[in-house]
């Protein structure tokens, strides 16, 4: 997995409502890798901020980030908040809106947010 990139690993790209623009969404494979980069990552601030007392600015500034250096290597996306990569899995979206395309916010939600499609009960 360490050399694939985008393409490669067919990521979807869909909306997301948070960032207002279109992101690669992370499956469940994807994300059982990137679950502990993340966790890794946020660790790092945490040990880095206890250190130094610091800002949690100042030490995402100095620290290692493998979980959105991760990000940046496979997709080609930047994204400097690991938290935000977290938010971009699948598996935490519903299905796609049959009006707009858009993902629903939830796997359990049943009016799109988009467009205010209700899906059929």
């Amino acid at each position: 997995m360490s050399g694939a990139t985008f393409k490669e690993l067919n990521m979807e790209m869909h909306y997301c409502w948070r960032c207002k623009c279109d992101v690669p969404m992370l499956d469940d494979v994807e994300s059982d890798i990137f679950e502990p980069l993340i966790k890794q990552q946020l660790e790092n601030i945490k040990i880095y901020r206890a250190k130094h007392e610091c800002s949690i600015s100042e030490a995402i500034g100095k620290i290692d980030k493998p979980a959105t250096d991760k990000y940046l290597q496979i997709t080609g996306y930047q994204e400097n908040d690991c938290t935000e990569i977290a938010k971009h899995q699948l598996k935490k979206f519903g299905i796609q809106c049959p009006s707009c395309a858009r993902l629903l916010r939830t796997p359990n939600a049943t009016i799109c947010a988009e467009c205010f499609y209700s899906l059929p009960r």
